[in-house]
């Protein structure tokens, strides 16, 4: 219910100083020894700005006729569109970009949650899922290291639970018992991966 999502965010979640200074380090390294390497490819000025024209020409040399485009018709310089290049330099631009934004945008939260609680706002979506802001704990990077700067507090412990195809079972069940058959509900007793099978 709405009142229990309220009294989740009134408690709020603690974060580790250490650990956030143990990631914000990795960062830092990682970023500025790729700045050099940035520097050295020509993607970078001495300014710090990237050189795009440099960037677009290397992505165009790394596809050749099958460069990604954007909608307007430019020479793509999307993050998927680096990583997937098979070029090294700009395999690298994608990969500090990620971490840049690391410590642009999630330090300086997870550092928030040192003094204080974070006290995110919870809300139900129509989906019947919930969503948070202010911050989005909900959606913290997978990269390793982010996640784990949030602690319980003492005496308490986090649990994960995520249930297989959760969704699916409940849908096959409602099917069951509206309708008394479901051919999904077979597929799940079956022990066959739903998705597969649709597909």
């Amino acid at each position: 219910s709405e009142f229990a999502l309220h009294l989740m965010g009134c408690w709020g979640v603690r974060t580790d100083p250490q650990a956030i200074s143990e990631l914000e380090q990795a960062l830092r390294e990682h970023v500025d020894s790729t700045t050099l390497q940035l520097r050295l490819a020509g993607f970078l000025r001495d300014s710090g700005s990237k050189d795009m024209k440099a960037i677009r020409a290397r992505v165009s040399a790394a596809y050749g006729d099958e460069t990604p485009l954007t909608a307007k018709g430019a020479v793509s310089t999307a993050r998927d569109v680096l990583e997937g290049s098979g070029d090294a330099a700009l395999e690298l631009l994608a990969s500090v970009s990620n971490d840049q934004k690391l410590l642009t945008t999630y330090i300086p939260v997870l550092r928030a949650g040192t003094d204080k609680p974070l006290n995110p706002q919870y809300h139900l979506v129509e989906s019947g899922r919930t969503s948070a802001r202010n911050p989005n704990i909900q959606n913290q990077p997978r990269r390793g290291g982010v996640r784990e700067c949030f602690v319980a507090r003492e005496g308490r412990v986090f649990i994960a639970a995520d249930y297989s195809v959760a969704e699916l079972c409940a849908l096959a069940q409602v099917l069951l018992d509206k309708f008394e058959t479901s051919q999904m509900a077979e597929v799940i007793r079956a022990g066959q991966d739903v998705h597969l099978w649709f597909g």
